[in-house]
């Protein structure tokens, strides 16, 4: 009986020590293999942080490139102007000789066209009834270039729009990097200084502004880069056009600042 536990117990110990070099043999592995690839037990973190910030930095340099690209001019905004021409067709051309042209179909290039004018029922109605009859106003379209084809906004604003667009985008990618909480609430913010009723409001919102600002640009001290950022988002609010195209050439010198200063 006790030749058999005694059996037993050098049974389970033999066991026990294969176990041992089994695991012995799988941690050297895993340390030559390590080795071999170059990396440091404990560093994968650092590594991946550092792939992280690299590929934040990439993003932006791609944004960046098409901002520079980006041509950005003044754009015409001409008011809607009720019908007057009776029995008009649809479209209504401007020649370059400054004669009018009516046509039921829409012009496929801009040769000798000045301007162009599409009949639509007046902005905000379905339709509108006066003592003459049904009203219509003419809108104005503009030839875009690049895709070759009339559209009802502007070119050079649709340039702008997009430049703001990526310019959001710059920020939001800064902002979920740094400080997401603060970056989700800076837009909001920028929307209430705007809507605010009276200059204490807007005080108060702008003080919350700069405290969201610094949380986000403390982290790689670009706090004060930010803030000249949105300084100018703030007074595109209530610029004119002109004034807008000025402030996004000045957010330019900035955000290439920004981008030097993100590693």
């Amino acid at each position: 009986m006790i030749d058999d536990e005694a059996k037993k117990l050098r049974d389970e110990m033999k066991q026990a020590i294969q176990e041992m070099e089994k695991y012995r043999n799988r941690v050297m592995k895993e340390c030559q293999d390590i080795i071999k690839a170059g990396k440091i037990p404990g560093d994968e973190s650092k590594t991946k942080k550092k792939k992280i910030k690299k590929t934040l930095k990439q993003k932006l340099q791609g944004i960046m490139r098409y901002i520079n690209s980006n041509k950005i001019e003044v754009w015409g905004n001409e008011e809607t102007k009720v019908v007057t021409e009776p029995n008009s067709l649809s479209y209504k051309v401007i020649q370059s000789d400054d004669s009018v042209l009516f046509f039921e179909n829409r012009p496929i290039n801009s040769e000798n066209i000045q301007k162009l004018y599409v009949k639509q029922n007046p902005p905000g109605f379905a339709y509108v009834y006066t003592d003459k009859g049904r009203q219509y106003v003419w809108r104005r379209l503009y030839w875009d270039s690049d895709i070759r084809d009339w559209v009802s906004t502007h070119p050079n604003y649709s340039q702008f729009s997009k430049e703001e667009r990526e310019v959001s985008r710059f920020l939001s990618l800064i902002g979920e990097k740094y400080d997401r909480n603060s970056s989700y609430g800076i837009p909001i913010t920028l929307s209430q200084i705007k809507s605010a009723k009276d200059d204490i409001k807007r005080k108060e919102y702008i003080k919350k502004l700069d405290n969201l600002i610094f949380k986000v640009g403390s982290p790689w001290n670009g706090q004060s880069l930010l803030k000249n950022i949105y300084r100018i988002q703030i007074d595109m609010q209530t610029s004119d056009i002109s004034e807008k195209v000025k402030l996004a050439t000045q957010r330019r010198s900035i955000l290439k600042k920004i981008l030097i200063m993100i590693r």
